[in-house]
This record gives C-alpha cells, sequence and structure tokens, in this order.
C-alpha cells in the first residue's frame, strides 16, 4: 500500500524519536522504478537522524530488483545502507533481489564477500527453482505495470481462466481506491432438537427476521426464550447456561447488527470449548456473496465467523434443513465441543427446510456512459423526480448539486436518513419509505421517472410495494460500486460513474411542467400535518429549541417520530442515523464521537430499550463532561416489536410480564452525575443547560402505535391508517 507524504513524515518523526537502528522500505507489490527509489530515499535521507540506518527491500515482478538496488546504493549519501536478498531470488512470486547478483556486482568495487559460498548456495537451491515456484510471470508482471495488488491478477488468471490481454484490460481500469486493497421448516423440528439436547432456556432479543422462531418456542412445552438487553450479553448468557453442565445451549438474534453483537460471546464459547448454537436469520438469499449487501443488514455470516466456530451454515434449501442441522448439533457436541452458527433464511422458517458458495468475481471494466439515452428519458418524462441518499454527501456534491437542481423544477425526494441534506433543495418533498411521509410516498407513486442520486434504492429491496411502485416508472442510477451494479432493480438504466464525476459532466435539462409540481406542493399541503401525536409535536418543541445542535437518532419507534418531528420543526441542523445497518443502542456512542469531531452541542433521542443497550457509556459522557441532550421516549415497551407481535396475533414478548422492565432513570442519572427532568410536555423543561449533559424522561403512551405506516404488499400511496375521504378527493381532483 502507498503511503502518502504525510505518513511517511509521520514515520521519519516517530524512528528518530525511537532512535531507531534503521528505517526500511518495501517495494510490496514489484512496480518501484528508479526514480520512485530515488524520491523516496531522498526524502527518508533528508529527515532521518544521520545514525538510522535505510533499508529497501526489491521485488522482481518487472524484473527491476537489482537495477533498483543499484541505484538505491549508488546514492550519494554517507548513511549506512541496508539490503537484502535472496539466492537465485527464492521468495513468493516473482521473487526477491538475487544475492549472487547483487554479490558480483558490489565485488567489482570491493571484493569483500565470499562468492564461493553463495555459489554453492545456488547449488542447493537450484533443485527447486526448476520447478518454477518461484520466478518471473507475465501473471506477475502486469499488475506490476498498472500498480495493483498482484492477488488481483492471480486470481483473474487462475480462478477466472482471464487471458494476459483481458487481465491487462480489466487491471487498467481498476479504480483507484481498490487498486491495493485486496480481500480475497422446519422451525419446529429445529426447537424439538433443542429440547431433546437439554437445552431449556434460550436467551436473545426479538426481530423481523428471527421472530417466527420465537414464536415456536412459544409453542414448545419445556423450553422458554429469555429477553436479553443486548446481543453479546445474550451469547454470554447462553455460555454461562453450557458451561454449568458442559450441556448444549443456545442464543439468538436477528440479522445484521443482531448477529455482529453475538460475535464476541461466540469467540468466548470457541475458547472455553462450550457447545452452544447461535441461531441467527436472514431475509436474502444466497446470492448475498455475491454482493456487497443483498439488501441492507445483510451480509456473509458465515465468513465472518467461520474461524471461531467448530461449524457455520447458511440454511437456505428446505430440502436440505434436516442435514445441516443435525451436523451442526453433531459439530457442538462432539469431540472437542464448540459453538456452531445457523443462519436461517426467514423465508423457510415454516418450510421443511445447502450451503451455496459463490464467487465473489473481480470486474472493474467501466460501463460506456450514453448520455443521449438518459437526455431521451428526461425528454419523455412528464413526472421527474430526483431521489437522493447519503452518497450526495459522501461524494461532497451536496451543495454542487442543490445549486444545479435548484434551478429546475423537479420535485426532490430522499431516504429517511439523508432528510437533513434535502434541505438544500428548494423543491423537497420529505422522505420514502415504510414510515415514510404519506406525501413523499404519494409523489414517488405518481413519478414516471426516477433519477436516483447516491440512494441505493433499498426499501428494503424485497418489498412488494416497492417493487409495485417501480412498475410505472423508468429509472436512472448512477453507481460506481460493482457490489452495487449487480443488484437488479426494475425498469433502470445504470450508468457506471462516481458522482461526482456525473454532477459535473451531466446537464440537468429537465422540462417540468407546472401540473407536477402543482401537484407535488397540493399533497404535501394537505398531507404534511397527518398523523402527528404528543411524542413528534414534543420532539418539534426539542428540535427548535434546539436548532443550532446535531441530532442523533437511536433505532426503533423513536427515530421514525423523530424524523417526522424533524420534518414538521423546519430546522436545518445535521441529523445522524445508522442508516442501512439499524444498530440498536448505538445513539449514546455515536453522540461521543460526533461531538469529538465537531465539538457542537447534541441532543440525542433514544428510547427506553435503546437506551439500556449501552448505557454505560453515560460514564464516558460525564467524566469528559459531553454537551449531549438525551432525550428518552419512555413507554417501557420495546415498540416496533410489540406492534408487530399484535398485528399479527402472536402473545408480545417486550412487556413487563414477560422479561422487559425499565430501571428508575432519574436514579441512573444520579449515580452517574447527570442532570435529570421527567417530563410530559415542553412546558416541565426548565433551566436546561447547554453546556452539560442531561437526560429528559419524556413519558409516553405505551399504546402508542407507528403512524403511519405501510402494510405488506399495499401501494406506497396506500397507507394506514386511511385518511378521511375527503382529504384523498382533494388531491385526486
Amino acid at each position: 500500500m502507498r503511503y502518502t507524504k504525510e505518513e511517511i513524515q509521520l514515520l521519519i518523526e516517530k524512528s528518530n524519536e525511537m532512535n531507531a537502528y534503521a528505517l526500511y522500505f518495501v517495494d510490496s507489490y514489484g512496480y518501484m522504478e528508479n526514480r520512485d527509489v530515488v524520491d523516496l530515499f531522498n526524502v527518508y535521507d533528508e529527515g532521518l537522524k544521520p545514525q538510522i540506518k535505510i533499508g529497501f527491500h526489491a521485488h522482481n515482478n518487472m524484473n527491476l530488483a537489482f537495477s533498483n538496488v543499484q541505484t538505491f546504493i549508488d546514492m550519494n549519501s554517507a548513511r549506512d545502507l541496508i539490503i537484502d536478498s535472496c539466492v537465485m531470488g527464492m521468495g513468493q512470486g516473482a521473487g526477491n533481489l538475487q544475492t549472487e547478483l547483487i554479490i558480483g556486482y558490489i565485488n567489482k568495487a570491493d571484493n569483500k564477500y565470499n562468492f564461493s559460498e553463495v555459489l554453492n548456495a545456488c547449488e542447493i537451491i537450484e533443485k527447486y527453482y526448476s520447478d518454477a515456484l518461484w520466478g518471473y510471470s507475465v501473471t506477475r508482471l502486469l499488475p506490476a505495470l498498472h500498480r495493483t495488488a498482484y492477488k488481483y491478477s492471480i486470481a483473474l488468471r487462475n480462478k477466472y481462466k482471464k487471458s494476459y490481454a483481458e487481465i491487462n484490460e480489466i487491471l487498467s481500469d481498476m479504480p483507484e481506491d481498490l487498486r491495493q486493497r485486496y480481500t480475497t421448516d422446519n422451525v419446529e423440528n429445529l426447537v424439538k432438537k433443542l429440547k431433546n439436547n437439554g437445552v431449556n432456556h434460550a436467551f436473545g432479543i426479538p426481530g423481523g427476521v428471527i421472530i417466527d422462531f420465537l414464536y415456536a418456542l412459544d409453542k414448545e412445552d419445556g423450553i422458554y426464550p429469555h429477553l436479553s438487553y443486548h446481543e453479546q450479553c445474550s451469547a454470554f448468557e447462553a455460555n454461562g447456561y453450557s458451561q454449568a453442565e458442559h450441556g448444549l445451549a443456545c442464543a439468538y438474534a436477528t440479522r445484521g447488527p443482531g448477529f455482529t453483537n453475538l460475535v464476541t460471546g461466540i469467540a468466548d464459547a470457541y475458547a472455553d470449548s462450550l457447545p452452544v448454537v447461535f441461531i441467527t436469520a436472514h431475509a436474502g438469499n444466497s446470492s448475498q456473496n455475491k454482493q456487497r449487501f443483498e439488501q441492507e443488514q445483510e451480509m456473509n455470516t458465515v465468513d465472518i465467523v467461520k474461524n471461531i466456530t467448530k461449524y457455520a451454515a447458511v440454511v437456505e434449501n428446505e430440502y436440505e434443513a434436516e442435514k445441516i442441522i443435525n451436523k451442526a448439533f453433531q459439530a457442538a457436541l462432539s469431540g472437542r465441543k464448540g459453538p456452531v452458527l445457523l443462519d436461517f433464511c426467514s423465508s423457510i422458517w415454516k418450510k421443511e427446510i445447502d450451503i451455496s458458495e459463490h464467487i465473489n468475481e473481480c470486474k472493474f471494466k467501466k460501463n460506456t456512459i450514453n448520455y443521449d439515452s438518459v437526455y431521451e428519458m428526461l425528454k419523455e418524462a412528464h413526472k421527474p423526480v430526483v431521489l437522493i441518499g447519503d452518497g450526495i454527501r459522501q461524494a461532497g456534491v451536496e451543495i454542487q448539486l442543490s445549486k444545479i437542481i435548484n434551478k429546475t423544477n423537479i420535485p426532490v425526494l430522499s431516504s429517511r436518513g439523508s432528510q437533513d441534506s434535502g434541505r438544500l433543495f428548494d423543491n423537497y418533498y420529505g422522505y420514502i419509505g415504510s414510515h415514510g411521509l404519506r406525501y413523499s410516498n404519494y409523489i414517488f407513486s405518481e413519478a414516471d421517472l426516477v433519477i436516483a442520486l447516491g440512494n441505493r434504492m433499498a426499501f428494503p429491496l424485497n418489498s412488494e410495494s416497492y417493487k409495485k411502485a417501480l412498475e410505472n416508472k423508468k429509472i436512472i442510477r448512477i453507481e460506481y460500486d460493482r457490489r452495487e451494479i449487480q443488484r437488479s432493480i426494475l425498469n433502470t438504466y445504470t450508468i457506471k460513474n462516481d458522482l461526482r464525476s456525473f454532477v459535473e459532466e451531466f446537464n440537468f435539462k429537465i422540462n417540468c411542467s407546472s401540473n407536477w409540481t402543482d401537484l407535488c406542493c397540493l399533497v404535501k399541503n394537505k398531507l404534511m400535518f397527518c398523523d402527528c401525536n404528543s411524542t413528534v409535536d414534543f420532539l418539534c418543541q426539542i428540535f427548535k429549541e434546539y436548532k443550532d445542535s446535531d441530532f442523533v437518532m437511536d433505532v426503533g419507534n423513536n427515530e421514525f417520530w423523530a424524523s417526522k418531528a424533524y420534518e414538521l420543526s423546519g430546522v436545518k441542523a445535521r441529523t445522524y442515523y445508522s442508516k442501512s445497518f439499524g444498530a440498536l443502542g448505538c445513539s449514546l456512542a455515536k453522540s461521543i464521537g460526533i461531538f469529538y469531531k465537531n465539538k457542537k452541542h447534541i441532543v440525542c433521542v433514544t428510547g427506553d430499550q435503546g437506551f439500556q443497550l449501552n448505557i454505560q457509556e453515560l460514564q464516558f459522557i460525564s467524566r469528559e463532561k459531553i454537551p449531549v441532550l438525551i432525550f428518552i421516549i419512555n413507554n417501557k415497551i420495546s415498540g416496533m416489536i410489540k406492534d408487530r407481535e399484535k398485528r399479527e396475533g402472536y402473545a408480545v414478548h417486550t412487556t413487563y410480564n414477560t422479561g422487559y422492565s425499565s430501571p428508575d432513570f432519574k436514579l441512573i442519572a444520579a449515580a452517574y452525575d447527570i442532570g435529570y427532568v421527567k417530563a410530559s410536555s415542553f412546558n416541565d423543561l426548565k433551566d436546561i443547560p447547554d453546556n452539560k449533559p442531561f437526560i429528559i424522561d419524556f413519558c409516553a403512551d405505551s399504546q402508542l402505535t407507528l403512524e403511519p405506516s405501510l402494510p405488506r404488499g399495499r401501494k406506497m400511496y396506500d397507507m394506514v391508517p386511511e385518511l378521511d375521504k375527503y382529504i384523498l378527493d382533494d388531491i385526486r381532483h
């Protein structure tokens, strides 16, 4: 990996501070030329203390190791130098500098080395060299020419059977940021098998894709689910259960951050040889291994834990489920016992339930950009919208793009986590989603052309409502991530280009009719203040009061209420979410990191459950006197899970009677020496300091549901609760 000038200077400074014996530089990928050696040597020589030696390790990918070392030792410097070499260049791949070659060269000027002994070594090594274990090859030459990691070329040649010409073309088009970075049913049957093997208690946190597993636990007498406050704790609880008698135990977690929170506990079980079955689930399919994310919160779980489990498998196919489950249990309980992981596809929980391995092929070739096609689609569109996401901020084009779009009349929509970026656009009409704004979803549904800029268009990907909304429109997507490009999105024309280049190159000639923009305004005005509640109203006042702060949202009902309040408040403050990953309990820790970057007052919005997941961070906040206002929406229940379970007619697992409760947050605040007030309205807030941490414990109604919502399969504008007929009639006519 190439070091920046700043990093090299830091290395020099640290070497001087340590009085290092030597500072080495290595031509890791074998692509250095004479001029590179000269430039780097001069920087070292100028900055290092005189007594510190300079060393150089050369690689021979372009047969330049000898030439580069010649240049190195012939530099005009009084400093002691170090070079290393191998007999006959022995080493990985193309090999290293040949000892016999450099000794012969040095001995020309000063016959100080015993060349005969080197030649005797050559006799020994030669028989190995004949097997061509190392040495020059075109496969090693090509990545050196293009200054890329050599393993790219090896994979393309050996694994994907590419020709040299194809490899050359692929490597030449590789993005700069990648060049040097290579990283190569039956649920009832499952529950019965756990019980039959002595498992009477399971530990975890409910989540959408894992919830059928909990329902199966409820139905089975003699085995009980226990609600934890953090998935890491779920794992440790199962580990303790197992450790008592070295018998089988079970912990469960939902996808994404639920699974990753288990990982530390999985490693602990592996180290202590504890037979624990870790149950996770996902909504995607085996093609997740081909892509960066199949959909939000999805990942290759097996690869993550394969080194800390006795067995790990994805359960995708109902016909192979029993075999995989049996194999996992056998692995956990046989020989030296240990943990196993079963990652179930949620769609087969209720089926009689192959691990499919897929390659992540290296494809970096750029698509031909056809802007003519884009202009034609714009010309034909009557109801175009721009859909923005966090990518516009990451690309640094927020301001530039807003200035361009503001010159047009085209409406702008966003993902929920990017609503603060939407404030920059004159024609911003809110955020879409299953709990998005009514008017935003309505406008998206009515659009006939969507230009997605910095937005993955994951609603989520498998949402039937989203698919229906895409049936009647064309999509223009700007995307550079090859893993994202592999995702198929209905009616989509993909331009492979980085967003900054697109914004700089593309001429937004968009003719947007006044009828369309008038409709968007009407819809927003009619529907903007629907679905408000006391919590949203309170948050709206908080946002207005602290409009100069940064706002950090947690995960759960609280984040959706906060998003709605932010929209109504009209403030332009920066907002932070766990956007795609949805990590419950993240807000306290994020607030700390954001403060140290921005040095601004922070409003942290969280729920009573999320707050308790990482409540220990209050000590950090208190000790460092970080000015964060912690707004706890305290409904004494896990609202999102409660809503789903009641809707589906099942028992609620997150009530006081089923194991969920909250402490006295006033006492918690006092323990951490943090200010506290219990509030039911904005009038209860007096004399809250801006320069110290403070907790607002807002008493929310536990029966309050998340509104509006989009039931599965409905059209995006058809949200619940249903509105009065006269409101929709006004819009339609």
